[in-house]
C-alpha cells in the first residue's frame, strides 16, 4: 500500500481525473443551443448550466483547499525548491478560477430569471474559462506525476 507524499499525490491526481469528467460534461452541455431570455426553455437550461457550475465550483473549491492544505506538498516544497515555485504560482490560480466561475455562475443565474442584463457571451465566457481550468489541471498534473515519478523515484 502507497502511503505518504506517493499516496497524497495520487489522490490528487485522481481528483483531477473527476475534475476533467466534469469539464468534459460542462463542455457537452454547452454544445446545446442556447434560447434566448424569454424564449421556451431558457429557464431550463439557465438552470442547468448553474447546477453544473454550483457544482463545478464545489468540487474546485474541496480539491483546491486539499491541495494548499496538503502537507505532503508542503513538505516536498520545502525539500525541492523549484517544486515551491511552480506550485506557489499554480495555487495562486484557484482563487482567481474560483472567482471567475463564481460570476459566470451569477450570470447564469441572472440568465435564469430572464432578467436584464443578460450576457450575449455567456456561452463563450464559461469555454473560456474551463480552457483556463484545463490548462491548471494539466499544469499542476504534470507537476504532481514529475514529483511522483520522477523526483521521490517512485517511477521505478
Amino acid at each position: 500500500m502507497t502511503t505518504g507524499p506517493n499516496r497524497d499525490l495520487k489522490v490528487l491526481i485522481e481528483g483531477h481525473q473527476s475534475m476533467r469528467r466534469a469539464i468534459e460534461d460542462l463542455i457537452g452541455f454547452l454544445d446545446a443551443p442556447r434560447p434566448g431570455v424569454g424564449e421556451r426553455g431558457s429557464h431550463g437550461w439557465a438552470a442547468g448550466m448553474a447546477e453544473r457550475l454550483m457544482q463545478l465550483h464545489d468540487m474546485l473549491f474541496r480539491h483546491f483547499r486539499a491541495e494548499e492544505m496538503s502537507e505532503s506538498l508542503r513538505e516536498l516544497s520545502v525539500q525541492r525548491p523549484h517544486i515551491h515555485r511552480a506550485f506557489e504560482a499554480l495555487r495562486l490560480d484557484h482563487d482567481r478560477i474560483l472567482a471567475e466561475l463564481r460570476s459566470i455562475l451569477g450570470a447564469a443565474m441572472i440568465y435564469s430569471e430572464g432578467k436584464p442584463p443578460e450576457n450575449p457571451q455567456l456561452r463563450r465566457w464559461t469555454l473560456t474559462m474551463l480552457d483556463r481550468l484545463s490548462r491548471h489541471e494539466h499544469e499542476e498534473t504534470e507537476l504532481f506525476q514529475r514529483v511522483l515519478y520522477h523526483d521521490t523515484g517512485a517511477g521505478d
